[in-house]
């Protein structure tokens, strides 16, 4: 009979040994925690391929200008060097002249110096400030040597300057010629 009962019993499933593990309940904020993270993955995924398509253009980029180490492209730098010999000497209006004839021909700076209207024009400038620039005659009268100012005059100088300005006309007593 003993034996009988060590088959049933080895026979007869236990219940404790049949029944299988159970997992241990994942609490629900866990759950959404997990869901988070899985987007926050995938975001960083997309974020990181947009990085490195950018990154490729760039290079694309990059090779297409062919930058120099300072940033500035050989024909920026070859440009910048001829406005400045073609712009040198010269005040801004001129170099407002010669921007605007420059334009008008689609001509280089270089070239629009050199062209006769601006070298006429030029001149022609050049003639009007010199003009423009030439000191007034010394009113001052007298000896040259003696260096006074109006203000250390005699009033009776004063009076006759005035005179001959025409800013004061002499004094008429009846009866006088």
């Amino acid at each position: 009979m003993e034996n009988e009962q060590i088959e049933n019993q080895e026979l007869s499933p236990n219940p404790e040994e049949e029944q299988e593990p159970q997992k241990p309940q994942i609490p629900e904020y866990v759950k959404e925690i997990e869901s988070k993270n899985r987007q926050l993955w995938e975001r960083t995924k997309k974020a990181e391929a947009g990085y490195k398509e950018l990154e490729s253009r760039l290079d694309e980029f990059e090779k297409r200008v062919q930058l120099t180490p300072s940033g500035a492209s050989d024909t920026e730098v070859d440009k910048i060097l001829e406005i400045k010999s073609a712009t040198e000497g010269l005040d801004a209006k001129q170099i407002g002249y010669l921007r605007t004839l420059s334009k008008a021909k689609s001509i280089s700076l270089t070239d629009a110096r050199q062209d006769e209207d601006f070298g006429l024009w030029n001149g022609a400038y050049k003639q009007k400030v010199e003009k423009e620039n030439i000191p007034l005659p010394s009113t001052t009268q007298g000896n040259a040597q003696e260096n006074k100012t109006y203000k250390d005059l005699p009033i009776e100088e004063k009076r006759k300057i005035w005179e001959e300005m025409g800013l004061v006309t002499k004094k008429r007593i009846p009866g006088q010629p």
